[in-house]
């Protein structure tokens, strides 16, 4: 067996340190919606590259080709090197529009005022109205693909123990248990931590500051100021937590089949994800429940249709997802109604005359866009009514990449996520549960369809969360018989 260099062991280590902090940090630094939080996260992320790169040389150097768990076929590969070209192009489309710009925007007393640059910038590339707010959205692009790459290439990689073990090791692999494990407990915990909080009625997120916006306890949940950011987040994890423990417990069976359902450890996870699904409906947020309820139905689908498992552990399992939506209710379904009985009243929370004034700079955005993160500077130009509020987000992230990046960018997004789901469908690796697949690919569907009545992905956090979710999607392809 072929020996591992000493330094390409010692950045395993130091990426897989980096990345179990991150997904700890991400949530719980105030959901890295504070400017310090930020930089750390993205922090992270560029060391995470750097041990990528550093990785990469050694097996240049040394000729060295690590021991992998997930392998592309031969189609595989092409679809492999497609994702990458494709986030090449992403990147490069931001960031050329942050070199070609056009302009800066200064905020004065009478609104924004766009400020030209001299030179002509070139025509057939996108070109930014806004470098300032532009430049660090395109690195931030940069920092969550390395990211990215960087998870993908851990989780893959084998342990030391594991370069030992029988080729058909069970599923899950060793580093995405401690993945998963680290996930399952800081979000449990952020969930209980979130419905304390709001029974408390503090003002002050985790009981330590007062945000400047979403001042009040209703409107925030957990460490998050905005309560339906705090729904999405989990959203995106309680479906994968759940599909973990059904690994661990397929796992058990085909070990121990006399195991009983109550006598395994991992059991610990569905407490965890209790807590998780009931706090998107305690967090009062419309969006959240609605995406949550959805969820539910298609995971309770998919646990109906798996014919060959104990008809008591799929009722056990209903049962307890049944009981994790009834706490949610009883803790804060009286505030949800209240909630949805104003939803016509307040026009979707001033959705209505956000999505008219985005319709209209839609029309001239065309295919280059008008530069990352530039809608909100330049919303005031296009009201309608000049009585609307400024506007932060769009409140629909499809949208809001067909402002900033044009046709083009959201063509490039849309090829992303195809390209995701090849690189999956052509892969193969240990015999993963399909149930964990498919839980997995629901927790992804769900915060696509939060994004198009939401801004989850301008939240650095749950863009983090989400690319840590696509590289865990990875790494259980489909079974190959």
């Amino acid at each position: 067996m072929e020996r591992t260099p000493t330094l390409h062991r010692w950045l395993d280590a130091f990426s897989g340190a980096v990345i179990l902090f991150l997904v700890v940090w991400a949530p719980w630094a105030f959901g890295c919606t504070i400017y310090w939080a930020k930089i750390w996260l993205e922090a992270g992320c560029f060391l995470l590259g750097a041990a990528l790169a550093g990785k990469h040389l050694v097996r240049w150097r040394f000729g060295y080709r690590p021991a992998r768990w997930v392998k592309p076929t031969a189609a595989g590969r092409w679809a492999v090197r497609g994702l990458a070209v494709l986030s090449v192009l992403f990147l490069f489309w931001a960031a050329a529009g942050v070199w070609n710009a056009r302009s800066d925007v200064v905020i004065t007393r009478a609104g924004p005022l766009l400020r030209e640059f001299e030179r002509t910038p070139v025509a057939w590339l996108p070109s930014s109205l806004d470098r300032w707010a532009s430049a660090p959205e395109a690195r931030r692009y940069l920092a969550y693909a390395l990211a990215f790459w960087a998870i993908r290439d851990w989780l893959l990689g084998k342990t030391r123990r594991e370069k030992h073990a029988p080729p058909d090791c069970p599923f899950p692999t060793q580093r995405l248990r401690w993945l998963l494990w680290t996930l399952a407990i800081s979000s449990g915990l952020l969930a209980l931590v979130g419905i304390l909080h709001r029974l408390d009625g503090s003002d002050k997120l985790l009981w330590l500051i007062t945000p400047i916006i979403n001042r009040h306890n209703e409107q925030q949940f957990a460490s998050y100021p905005y309560r339906t950011n705090a729904a999405q987040y989990f959203n995106l994890v309680w479906p994968v937590i759940l599909g973990f423990w059904w690994s661990l417990h397929a796992q058990n069976r085909r070990h121990n089949p006399r195991s009983r359902f109550g006598n395994e450890p991992a059991l610990m996870l569905l407490p965890l994800v209790g807590l998780m699904v009931a706090a998107p409906i305690v967090a009062t947020s419309r969006g959240g429940a609605l995406v949550l309820g959805a969820m539910a139905v298609l995971v309770a689908a998919v646990t109906a249709l798996q014919r060959r498992v104990n008809l008591g552990v799929r009722a056990g399992l209903g049962a307890a997802l049944i009981g994790a939506l009834a706490l949610g209710w009883i803790v804060g379904g009286e505030a949800q109604q209240k909630r949805f009985s104003t939803v016509f009243d307040d026009n979707l929370s001033g959705r209505v005359e956000i999505y008219r004034t985005a319709r209209n700079m839609a029309k001239e955005a065309g295919w280059q866009g008008m530069g990352a993160k530039s809608f909100e500077a330049l919303n005031v130009l296009y009201r309608e009514n000049p009585e609307e509020k400024w506007q932060g987000y769009v409140h629909d992230d499809w949208m809001e990449v067909r402002i900033c990046l044009g046709l083009v960018g959201l063509l490039l997004v849309g090829g992303l996520l195809g390209s995701l789901g090849a690189v999956w469908w052509s892969s193969t690796g240990p015999a993963a549960p399909p149930v964990f697949a498919m839980f997995t690919a629901i927790a992804l569907g769900g915060m696509l369809l939060h994004a198009k009545f939401d801004f989850p992905f301008q939240v650095e956090s749950l863009r983090f969360l989400f690319v840590t979710v696509c590289a865990i999607w990875l790494c259980a392809p489909p079974e190959r018989r």
